[in-house]
């Protein structure tokens, strides 16, 4: 996993940008926003230290559904689609404790 810094307000990823990674907060929080930038821009929640978020476009490939913004974090790790499949192949239990963190 690479250990990655962002400022408030950077934008982690894009609503409907394909997925290549999972991210994991080690410190601070991530904003979950849907429709951001328009008229119809919603919060969907805030994740705090310990949560993952972007765990379903490494799974599904699919675009993502919405876009994610630094609050107040500091340091996350990210983990490309390779590494994330490799983790769930030998240590399922893991993943879905992070899942529930």
């Amino acid at each position: 996993m690479e250990t990655l810094q962002f400022s408030r307000g950077d934008v982690i990823f894009m609503e409907n940008s394909i997925g290549s990674s999972m991210y994991e907060i080690k410190s601070g929080s991530v904003g979950i926003y849907a429709a951001y930038g328009t008229d119809s821009e919603r919060k969907l929640t805030e994740l705090e230290a310990g949560r993952i978020f972007g765990e379903m476009g490494v799974i599904d490939v699919m675009p993502r559904s919405a876009r994610q913004s630094r609050r107040a974090t500091r340091r996350r790790k990210r983990s490309p689609r390779r590494t994330f499949r490799t983790i769930l192949t030998k240590s399922p239990s893991a993943f879905w404790q992070s899942c529930a963190a």
